[in-house]
């Protein structure tokens, strides 16, 4: 049985459809549009328009100044300067979301998950996303996708999605659905037909193409989502990844097309370091979203470019930390989030030794970390929780408040002077990392 919320979730949408849907005769408006279609597209905006301002107002955006600039000028110089829609205009923000995704709203609102930027390799492969979402945008995606006989389709998707088990909903599908933009997310990510898709992605390859981007590399964007696809069975990715018209054949096309009609081509723009540098701050976040959501797999992912490239950074390896500390509380919620293949590969060591294994990596992460900066006071708080995990009573003290008094005002400063009061009081001074 649906829960209030969902039920509620379902009762807007299918008012909402059942809104748009009408049977009076076709007469073209101004814009070329039917009057009809123009009635959806006013309804949608405005929807999109308070949706929008709900995200801002309620901390669903993620916020950084570099960042965004950075995204607007590639997003604006990859965008059609002159468009026959006036109402679009075109901004690039991101959602404080792990999964792997983006969507645009027909306002020319474009929005990246957290998850997608930490998945990302270069500026090459963000510019097909963004072109690709851009031409979503300007063909009206979304108005004629709500308006055509998909009505019927997209209702079935999200009843489908609905009853799915709650682990579909990774990454706030219910919050984005009950904050109205639920009608254009599950449109844009569930996708909208296999030719709008396709010509989607042609559109940006040739949109990219202008600005001399390496077209070859951009389109390894595909190779990502296979890649989760075949590592994981967990996750609204899956779900939703498995709904597009298979990113087999999108690949395939997008590839012919660059080596056929672009095969003088010579753009040769990637900008890995640029692009990685702006997206550290999001990887190691990301990461940790993904440990609270208990995918840690996906938060390895979200880490492997920064453990192989900041050695030096205290925040990368207080991350990993995190990640091996958690996944060693739970370590068979690893079989609910990898593929039947991935599981193979690990499920030869009991689950003891793997709470072994990813302990030990823990302590060995947070050792580092307080040796990269000895006043870090997070990990003395992780490193207090695995003392207590691993009945290591008098390192767990002095962790814990080590951790308190660097960071007197913690906002959990009850939760862990709660567990200080569960310990023995010992005279443990002077101490040091061993």
């Amino acid at each position: 049985m649906l829960n209030s919320k969902k039920s509620f979730i379902i009762t807007l949408i299918l008012t909402f459809l059942s809104g748009c849907a009408t049977s009076q005769p076709v007469r073209l408006g101004q814009d070329g549009l039917s009057l009809n279609l123009e009635r959806t597209e006013d309804k949608v905006l405005s929807e999109s328009r308070k949706s929008e301002e709900y995200l801002e107002k309620n901390g669903a955006l993620y916020h950084d100044v570099k960042l965004e600039t950075y995204l607007n000028e590639i997003g604006r110089k990859i965008a059609p300067t002159h468009l026959e829609n006036k109402d679009v205009n075109f901004q690039f923000k991101i959602i404080r979301d792990p999964t792997i995704n983006a969507f645009a709203a027909p306002t020319g609102k474009i929005y990246l998950h957290t998850g997608l930027l930490a998945r990302l390799q270069n500026e090459a492969q963000l510019a097909i996303v963004l072109g690709h979402e851009i031409s979503h945008v300007i063909n009206r995606d979304q108005v004629y996708f709500i308006d055509s006989y998909h009505k019927k389709t997209i209702t079935a998707k999200i009843l489908d999605l609905a009853i799915t088990p709650g682990y579909a909903f990774i990454g706030g599908l219910n919050d984005l659905v009950g904050l109205g933009l639920g009608i254009g997310y599950v449109a844009s990510v569930t996708g909208y037909s296999r030719e709008l898709e396709e010509r989607a992605d042609k559109e940006a390859i040739k949109l990219v193409s202008k600005q001399n981007y390496d077209l070859k590399e951009g389109i390894k964007i595909f190779d990502i989502f296979l890649q989760e696809h075949e590592k994981y069975k967990r996750g609204i990715e899956i779900y939703f990844l498995s709904s597009h018209p298979s990113n087999k054949s999108r690949q395939k096309e997008s590839n012919l097309l660059v080596e056929n009609q672009f095969k003088n081509y010579n753009g040769q723009t990637i900008n890995q370091e640029k692009f990685q540098a702006l997206v550290e701050k999001i990887k190691c976040e990301n990461a940790l979203m993904n440990v609270a959501i208990s995918r840690y797999y996906h938060a390895l992912d979200n880490l492997e470019y920064l453990v192989k490239n900041q050695t030096n950074n205290p925040i990368v390896h207080y991350c990993l930390a995190e990640v091996y500390r958690t996944m060693a509380e739970n370590p068979d919620r690893l079989k609910d989030e990898l593929s039947s293949k991935e599981w193979e590969k690990i499920k030869d060591k009991t689950k003891e030794q793997r709470t072994t294994e990813y302990q030990n990596k823990a302590l060995e992460e947070y050792k580092v970390a307080l040796t990269l900066d000895k006043d870090f006071f997070d990990a003395y708080k992780g490193l207090g929780l695995l003392c207590l995990k691993t009945s290591k009573n008098e390192d767990a003290i002095y962790y814990l408040e080590k951790y308190l008094g660097l960071n007197p005002q913690a906002k959990d400063k009850r939760f862990v002077t709660a567990q200080l009061l569960k310990l023995k009081p010992a005279d443990i001074t002077n101490k040091e990392i061993k």
